[in-house]
């Protein structure tokens, strides 16, 4: 049986309106996970590191950003997708401010950034790659943390 992946990603989020707004990455066409749709910032934790490590070396990777405050939202065990191989996969959350977009810059791996609503997410999960339940959790819960 195969190792599942072992990964890290963060979530940005803000709260406009009482409402919570994740950012996320447009992935560039050719991406071998998800290509040309949306999913969160991240990567693969490497062997010595912990899910903080490899968080923090990802999103200066993909976001030329060091994050602080960030905090774990939840721990999945996810089995294979259309999209990813089974993956032990760290979820992190953000809160940013509205000057967020002006402190990063973008990777190669993504082509741009965008704010998706509650609303916006579900007018667009067929462009969202990965487990859509955590999405809903992500909506359903940050407001009560």
């Amino acid at each position: 049986m195969q190792e599942k992946r072992k990964v890290s990603v963060l979530v940005p989020y803000r709260i406009i309106n009482d409402s919570v707004h994740l950012f996320m990455q447009k992935r560039k066409k050719d991406h071998p996970r998800g290509g040309d749709m949306f999913g969160f910032f991240g990567g693969g934790i490497e062997e010595s590191e912990t899910p903080e490590e490899a968080l923090m070396r990802e999103i200066k990777e993909e976001l030329n950003f060091i994050p602080h405050n960030f905090s774990l939202f939840k721990k999945y065990d996810l089995p294979a997708t259309t999209y990813f191989s089974a993956a032990e996969l760290h979820v992190f959350t953000l809160p940013v401010d509205e000057h967020f977009e002006q402190e990063i810059t973008l990777n190669s791996e993504g082509q741009y950034g965008k704010w998706f609503s509650k609303n916006d997410y579900t007018q667009n999960k067929d462009f969202i790659a990965g487990s859509l339940f955590i999405m809903d959790e992500l909506y359903n819960n940050i407001l009560k943390t």
